[in-house]
């Protein structure tokens, strides 16, 4: 997942410590299980900001729960693209029932 995920400067598995890193891309996976998940489209970004992408997307949750939430992309200097946020208080802790 670290080489997935990072800023325009290039995939966090390069850039950050490997122990401060596996334990944020824990917490994300336990936040990002899922059962199935869905694109649902573009969300709303700037019109001039050509680096950045936004998308929403839906998960649903093992005990059936679905929660909607826009995750980032931001192109790399070597013209690829990497998740740079996702916003882990709009997805929800995953230990409560469905909101």
């Amino acid at each position: 997942m670290g080489q997935v995920w990072g800023t325009a400067s290039g995939a966090a598995a390069g850039r950050m410590d490997a122990t401060e890193l596996k334990q944020r891309l824990e917490v994300i996976q336990i936040y990002l299980a899922h059962q199935s998940y869905r694109v649902l489209g573009p969300a709303p970004t700037l019109p001039s900001e050509t680096v950045r992408r936004a998308y929403l997307i839906e998960l649903t949750r093992a005990n059936g729960c679905k929660v909607a939430f826009p995750i980032e992309l931001v192109q790399t200097g070597a013209g690829g693209w990497l998740v740079t946020n996702v916003n882990l208080d709009e997805i929800g802790n995953p230990a409560r029932s469905c909101r």
